[in-house]
């Protein structure tokens, strides 16, 4: 199980960290996504300063950036009613996966999230 961030530069870099926003990514039975079970997939796209706090629903899993990321992080393995956080200070794409479930190096199972342009609608 592997995703990936996508960081994009706010309009204005002095503003950005007044506008600095928590997203919810949940995680539970091989997927990560800011929707809960049932429900589809979705992926966000985040601002530069922005937090990502994960919240574990089901199983036991990782949120672990991929080796030689700018952005490096790697909460323990968790299971339900836990959360885990990471604030982003870099753009870009931040690729991730579960430790016990997928794998690093591009293999295992992965998506990527797309890139937005800052000036993007």
């Amino acid at each position: 199980m592997c995703r990936a961030f996508v960081v994009v530069l706010a309009a204005v870099i002095a503003a950005f960290s007044a506008r600095a926003a928590t997203v919810e990514v949940y995680v539970f039975n091989n997927e990560f996504s800011m929707n809960p079970p049932g429900q589809p997939v979705a992926d966000p796209v985040i601002s530069m300063g922005d937090t990502v706090r994960w919240v574990w629903i089901q199983g036991n899993h990782t949120t672990t950036s991929v080796s030689g990321s700018l952005e490096q992080w790697n909460s323990n393995i968790n299971s339900s009613n836990q959360t885990f956080e990471h604030t982003f200070t870099n753009v870009g794409t931040w690729w991730y996966y579960c430790i016990p479930h997928g794998f690093d190096n591009g293999t295992g199972r992965r998506a990527a999230w797309p890139a937005r342009s800052p000036c993007s609608p």
